[in-house]
């Protein structure tokens, strides 16, 4: 979304559900919201009409309509945003049917959060934006497929073309008179045929359909979708040939655009997930009060926060002369437990140290050497400008 500010339209009729979205989207500092409530179905296609928003927040129980008729209504108004379903826990078989009507997410009031309402509205509109592109290529493909004159080429029983269209012609690369006179099979992969699974010769008038890949002189080759009707004149068969590479590879972008899109939504979750673990642990330690207690609450959050790093969290000593470890993750026997202070580069420079074994880079002293394709971080933690230790 290229605006900064989220606009939302909540249809709501009950004040209490409507409060407490509002109090759920002012708990949620991660992008600005204005939102618009209104208590009836006929208010918010008025509102839409008039004034377009992004999101739509619907509750399924309204005094003018109810259930999928609501969904219904809001898709029929030109340019409708997206829609979320708020829903009781009771109403979740009927969320679930709003869903197949075009809804693009729902959510359980009893569970609503900032953070899930913000990221369902998101999704909801990146779902409603992707939906939308894919149609559109779906009716350019269609429209193309629609106005494209098809190939046409009359072959006889040994499978002799003697005839083929202009169309035809440019589908095969070659000038009519060039074509005529070839056989079928020098052309597709699988050969054309229209003998039966017997071997013997097809009834009259018999259909069939199906794909193959047509051979080009230049080397190409074309994704060709056919139908053919055998004996459609005594002697002659009457193949129908429809160039569909493009759909082929608009498929084919389709599929990694599904699993791009996939993609994208497991790294939010996944960012979701770490954001919420950070929270979690820095809550943790402002309220912890002595070291042993930050010590103990770093070393069982850091390897959920770094599931497949090994690390240490390190302070000076009294003196400032060494640094002890207060907390270990991953495999503790290749770091160090103290060492002193000049043995870190970061330390000594007051700035983050990286090493890695394709970069290269000066190595700390407390490192004794660095497995191939791997890297070492040295973090300086620092509070008020004076360094308290290492991470």
């Amino acid at each position: 979304m290229s605006e900064t500010l989220l606009r939302v339209l909540l249809v709501e009729d009950n004040p209490g559900d409507a409060e407490l979205v509002y109090a759920r989207l002012e708990d949620s500092t991660a992008l600005p919201c204005h939102l618009h409530h209104v208590t009836r179905l006929d208010a918010a296609m008025q509102w839409l009409k008039d004034m377009p928003v992004h999101v739509v927040l619907l509750d399924l129980t309204l005094p003018d309509a109810s259930g999928v008729e609501a969904v219904h209504k809001l898709h029929a108004v030109p340019g409708a945003a997206p829609i979320v379903i708020l829903t009781g826990r009771q109403d979740e078989d009927l969320a679930s049917q709003a869903l197949g009507a075009g809804a693009q997410d729902y959510l359980l009031k009893s569970d609503l959060s900032g953070p899930a309402l913000l990221r369902a509205m998101r999704y909801a509109i990146e779902r409603k934006r992707v939906a939308e592109a894919l149609n559109e290529r779906e009716r350019q493909l269609s429209a193309l497929f629609d106005s494209a004159l098809d190939g046409l080429v009359i072959a006889d029983t040994e499978g002799i073309i003697s005839e083929s269209n202009p169309a035809a012609c440019a589908l095969i690369g070659l000038p009519p008179d060039q074509v005529c006179g070839q056989r079928l099979a020098a052309f597709g992969t699988p050969p054309l045929t229209l003998e039966s699974d017997a071997g013997s010769d097809v009834p009259t008038d018999e259909q069939r359909s199906g794909e193959f890949c047509l051979l080009r002189p230049d080397g190409t080759v074309r994704d060709i979708e056919y139908r053919t009707t055998a004996h459609f004149l005594p002697g002659r068969h009457l193949w129908i040939w429809r160039d569909v590479t493009a759909r082929v590879l608009a498929q084919e972008a389709l599929r990694q655009a599904n699993m791009q899109l996939i993609q994208r939504v497991a790294a939010l979750e996944q960012y979701n997930a770490e954001i919420t673990l950070l929270n979690e642990m820095g809550e943790l330690l402002l309220a912890a009060q002595t070291i042993a207690e930050a010590s103990q609450i770093i070393a069982q959050w850091a390897p959920r926060l770094f599931p497949t790093v090994t690390g240490a969290a390190y302070l000076l000593n009294a003196q400032r002369t060494f640094v002890e470890a207060i907390a270990v993750w991953g495999t503790a026997a290749s770091l160090e437990h103290d060492f002193p202070l000049e043995d870190c580069w970061a330390l000594r420079r007051g700035r983050p140290h990286v090493v890695q074994t394709n970069t290269g880079g000066v190595l700390c002293a407390h490192v004794d050497s660095l497995p191939a394709q791997s890297s070492r971080l040295c973090f300086p933690m620092t509070a008020a400008g004076e360094v308290l230790g290492l991470l």
